[in-house]
């Protein structure tokens, strides 16, 4: 903590008096100065902030408030971005870098050639690339860490996401919040994370329309997902959702600590719960679409299957980053054939966990496969939305199969959605596991817990065992209904069917 004060106290003994609006003779803390004095003691005079540390100080005020303009005064918002921009832009920043990171820029010679980079913003964007590369326990990542939640509050601090996406932030009107005319004379409130986030907004209407491709300039859509990714590892970084969802996250995952993803992927598995807030269950769903698109958001499958994805060579090249090697389906499905593979060395418990995590998203939120959004787009609407909105908890998935094998072809779904479906089918790997089909778990439970009991030696016995009783009279209709549905898709492909798979996948192989 003390080396934050050494730091922003440089910074702010640098600002001259006009600036700081009002700073008393011989102090220098962000405390001292007039324009922030009440906006602090009325927000940051509480348990938990260090009134003696300008970084605790800077945290708190932006915590306090998704727009800074409504929760802070003018003067107090004035001096607040003075002290971001000189903490993440000065020459001191670097200095401060290079002492605290020394031995890992020694170790990590790319990182340590950022210091280099001398436009306004690059530097910081240039070391945001490492910070997972450095030790959490270690003095960089803290300084680092903290410096890069400043950055993500407002991007006007990091340079290249300004210089590629000026055109397109201005073009799309993600430069202001009210951008109409009506209110030209009202003061236009900063808003955290609002110009990214009116940027991914535009990913996702581009994947939704493919005729829009070109929505933005590919340098910008790169730039949005580099940092889409980033945030994507710490639920602190991601400022719309840290202030739509931090109630939630108290609710659903308070013992659950940020970084890795791990708090998206609690908030995810509890999307669909009735007491989630609205607009935290929403930024969430784009969030799952933004992460089925480029697998390298799902940071606790990426982390607990890096060796696993090195061996079975299941990471593509850079170069072909907007195509379906970065789905996240197409990830899974290639560390599924690997683990297969004669000889391979078998995946890691916690690689294996998180497989069967993510198998889990995708059957019960379907935005996670960019396929079925793209290609089951009317369907969806169609014959999915009954009261106009989405079926929640993997009931989406299950109508569009419902629909795969309708005879009416009035109501069948349309090849290309057909493909798309069991795509999710063979990724979820059903078979292998029923109950990551949470729809077909729930609906087959009484026969699971009673006809089927003696065959649970294992999941795949016992989806062999209610396949079986599919005709029985004691078989509930809905249990039959969403049995028929999975059946259908094994018909299809007989590698869906495990048994099968591992009886046959050797010599289909050699053949």
């Amino acid at each position: 903590m003390a080396m934050y004060r050494l730091l922003v106290v440089l910074l702010a003994a640098g600002a001259s008096a006009d600036q700081a609006g009002g700073a008393a003779n011989g102090q220098e803390s962000l405390l001292s100065f007039d324009a922030c004095k009440e906006d602090i003691h009325k927000l940051c005079n509480k348990e938990g902030v260090d009134l003696k540390s300008d970084m605790s100080i800077l945290e708190c005020l932006q915590d306090s408030g998704y727009s800074e303009t409504a929760t802070l005064t003018s003067a107090c918002e004035a001096l607040v971005w003075q002290f971001k921009v000189k903490l993440t832009q000065d020459d001191r920043f670097t200095d401060a870098a290079k002492k605290y990171c020394s031995a890992e820029m020694q170790q990590i010679p790319a990182f340590g050639a950022c210091v280099s980079q001398t436009a306004p913003g690059y530097a910081l964007s240039c070391m945001m690339d490492y910070t997972q590369n450095v030790t959490k326990t270690s003095t960089c990542f803290g300084f680092l860490s903290r410096t890069e939640r400043l950055a993500f509050s407002d991007f006007r601090l990091v340079g290249p996401f300004i210089s590629k996406c000026q055109r397109d932030i201005e073009r799309h009107g993600c430069a202001v919040i009210t951008p109409d005319k009506a209110h030209e004379k009202v003061r236009v409130p900063h808003t955290q994370g609002m110009a990214l986030e009116c940027l991914i907004q535009k990913v996702i209407a581009v994947e939704k329309t493919p005729n829009e491709r070109g929505n933005l300039q590919d340098d910008c859509r790169h730039e949005v997902m580099r940092l889409a990714e980033m945030q994507a590892e710490d639920f602190n970084l991601d400022r719309p959702m840290f202030f739509a969802c931090r109630s939630d996250r108290e609710k659903y995952c308070r013992d659950v600590p940020a970084g890795s993803g791990k708090i998206f992927e609690c908030l995810l598995f509890n999307r669909h719960d009735q007491f989630m807030q609205p607009e935290c269950a929403k930024i969430l769903a784009e969030r799952a679409h933004l992460m089925g698109r480029d697998y390298r958001m799902a940071h606790p499958l990426t982390k607990a299957c890096q060796e696993e994805m090195t061996n079975y060579k299941c990471e593509p090249q850079a170069n072909l980053e907007s195509a379906a090697h970065f789905h996240l389906n197409w990830i899974m499905l290639c560390l599924e054939n690997g683990a297969h593979q004669k000889d391979a060395k078998p995946a890691s418990e916690g690689c294996r966990h998180e497989m069967l995590t993510h198998r889990k998203l995708m059957m019960e939120e379907f935005r996670i496969a960019p396929e079925i959004v793209l290609s089951c787009a009317k369907e969806i609407d169609s014959y999915c939305s009954p009261r106009g909105d989405i079926e929640a908890e993997g009931r989406t998935l299950h109508c569009l199969m419902a629909h795969a094998q309708e005879r009416d072809e009035k109501k069948q779904v349309t090849p290309e959605c057909m493909q798309a479906l069991g795509m999710v089918v063979k990724t979820a790997d059903i078979g292998s596991n029923y109950k990551v089909d949470k729809v077909l778990y729930a609906s087959c439970r009484p026969i699971i817990d009673s006809i089927c009991a003696s065959d649970a030696q294992s999941e795949a016995s016992t989806l062999t065992c209610l396949m079986k009783n599919v005709d029985s009279p004691n078989m509930p209709k809905e249990c039959e209904k969403r049995l028929l549905e999975v059946q259908y898709f094994f018909a299809r492909d007989w590698t869906l069917d495990p048994a099968m798979y591992s009886a046959c996948h050797d010599e289909a192989v050699s053949r």
